[in-house]
């Protein structure tokens, strides 16, 4: 579903997200 779709990009965003965070850790 589109919605479906559009929070499996907000979580693949967020992971990217907190992936970078601890990378400047």
């Amino acid at each position: 579903s589109p919605l479906e779709s559009h929070f499996s990009a907000i979580i693949s965003v967020i992971k990217f997200r907190e992936s970078v965070a601890s990378e400047q850790q």
